[in-house]
């Protein structure tokens, strides 16, 4: 069971990114912001409690498919990329302000969301969620997206 699980979350975000376009209604954009994260944060929670790094890599490259998605990552409790779409990236550690923030969060139902302004003064969000595991919600990371071209 606990391999199917992140599996079906994976096959619905796969049929999310592929349907969803640019032109949705930012309702619908935010409903889907808050999917693709809470369902990046539970695959992740259960491909760390499994030892399955490479479903966290799969779930990255296929969030990357989306128009609207920059960037996305795992980072570990010591602030470390573990998975990332652009693999010049992994083993660096976070030290942006917005990732520190992303970081501090330990509330696994805080989702943080926050703009910002990218390349060529694009605003952009970054969106996270802490990465717990049981009863005594045991800090494992964070995992983040970056969106871009909403309005």
């Amino acid at each position: 069971m606990k391999k199917i699980f992140p599996g079906l979350l994976f096959a619905a975000a796969i049929l999310g990114i592929t349907s969803f376009g640019t032109c949705a209604p930012i309702n619908e954009r935010n409903e889907f912001i808050v999917l693709l994260i809470r369902s990046f944060q539970t695959v992740s929670r259960e491909a760390t409690i499994i030892g399955d790094e490479s479903t966290i890599f799969n779930f990255v490259r296929t969030l990357k498919e989306s128009p609207i998605v920059e960037y996305a990552m795992f980072i570990d409790k010591n602030g470390v990329i573990q998975a990332h779409n652009d693999p010049k990236m992994l083993g660096k550690s976070v030290t942006d302000e917005i990732g520190k923030k992303d970081l501090a969060n330990r509330d696994p139902f805080g989702l943080r969301l926050e703009d910002f302004k990218g390349l060529n003064n694009q605003k952009m969000y970054d969106a996270s969620l802490p990465v717990v595991i049981g009863a005594s919600r045991e800090f494992h990371g964070t995992v983040r997206i970056g969106f871009k071209g909403l309005k």
